[in-house]
């Protein structure tokens, strides 16, 4: 039964499998399979296709542009905003979910209100770490977009947020109303994992999959590779970003042999990495970005019961610690995250003990169960 109109809202490339692509898709592709009637608005990118779980809605998609970016930006948010007016105009009682907040800040300027925004992260935060044009001054463009962020949560009928401390942060910083925040958490593809559970360890690697940017704190995998470049053990570092260039220089520099930049690599072929890996990692910096962040790599790491070295940054990692199912570090201690996978390369036991504990906490992580949650959030609104 067709229940209401939903528009979701996206700056996403649906042709790039980024976290923010892939939270946008499953939310669209989940409200779908609950009987919503659903339409995408998005950008689309000649290349691979990972949009098949997209089949039945309807989809809006606009052409990438490839100027400088913060031209991009502004032009491609001007079309989003031209196409769900003429949206809106055809579809009476639409419904409109705009994914990420910075992009909901200027729907808002264009007179948008009663809409829902879902906040995947708390951008003003993560700026410091982008590397802008030398004429964007990082403190300024920090303050924008803290002004956009919250003018984004101040006028929304419902805020999404992916986790407890992000709603924390948003009713104590902007004072938006707790009842006016719900919270859902990221997820991972059950049916993908499956695939790839029963797939066997491959020798001694060890590896971190995720974006190689300045933030992500790469540096330290590399480090971890020279302290145990004596051991049988090989680092795979899989992913790509504006960090690999200096991180290829760190393996050059100390000589290493036993460090692996994959690049980028389709989803089922870093499932099928992270399933051959004996330990998996993920260092986090101590920043706000992080502290309210719900990894997805993460969640995809327990759902494969893989032993973890991580920093102790966030709620995913504290409640990991909390059930004994990761080793869990000081993020400014770079001895112990090596200790730690010194201590799990020595202990089958133990990593087969910490991987199912964690395999236990990932079932209530599925996109599945995320996309019940929006449904059931939709279903209680009264607009």
């Amino acid at each position: 039964m067709i229940k209401m109109d939903i528009c979701i809202v996206s700056g996403v490339d649906i042709n790039k499998p980024a976290g923010d692509t892939i939270r946008t898709i499953n939310f669209a592709s989940e409200l779908k399979k609950q009987g919503f009637d659903v339409t995408l608005i998005a950008q689309e990118s000649p290349g691979m296709d990972i949009k098949e779980e997209l089949n039945g809605i309807t989809t809006h998609t606009l052409p990438t542009l490839n100027t400088v970016p913060i031209i991009n930006h502004l032009k491609r948010t001007k079309s989003l905003i031209r196409k769900t007016k003429e949206i809106e105009k055809k579809k009476e009682n639409l419904l409109l979910q705009i994914e990420t907040s910075m992009l909901c800040g200027y729907f808002t300027f264009a007179g948008f209100s009663n809409y829902v925004v879902d906040f995947h992260g708390i951008v003003f935060d993560e700026i410091k770490y982008w590397k802008l044009p030398w004429y964007i001054p990082s403190k300024l463009y920090q303050n924008y977009s803290r002004n956009l962020e919250k003018r984004a949560a101040k006028h929304a009928y419902r805020v999404i947020t992916v986790s407890n401390l992000m709603k924390e942060f948003i009713m104590k910083e902007w004072g938006v109303a707790e009842e006016k925040i719900e919270v859902i958490p990221n997820g991972y593809f059950e049916a993908k994992i499956k695939k790839v559970e029963n797939i066997k360890e491959t020798k001694e690697i060890i590896s971190f999959i995720g974006l190689l940017a300045k933030w992500a704190n790469v540096d330290k995998v590399i480090n971890a590779a020279n302290a145990l470049k004596k051991e049988d053990v090989s680092f795979y570092i899989v992913g790509n970003g504006p960090d690999r260039g200096r991180l290829e220089q760190m393996v050059k520099e100390y000589d290493l042999n036993n460090v692996t930049f994959t690049g980028f690599v389709p989803i089922d072929k870093a499932y099928e990495i992270m399933a051959k890996s004996k330990i998996l990692l993920a260092p986090f910096p101590k920043t706000l970005a992080l502290e309210v962040a719900c990894p997805i790599k993460l969640l995809e790491y327990m759902a494969l019961a893989k032993p973890m070295v991580i920093d102790n940054v966030g709620e995913i990692p504290a409640m990991l610690k909390e059930n004994d199912a990761a080793f869990v570090s000081d993020p400014l201690n770079q001895n112990e995250f090596i200790e730690s996978i010194r201590i799990l390369l020595d202990d089958d036991k133990l990593r087969k003990k910490i991987g199912s504990n964690a395999k236990e906490l990932a079932k209530d992580f599925t996109w599945e169960k995320q996309g019940e949650k929006l449904a059931k959030m939709y279903e209680s609104l009264k607009i």
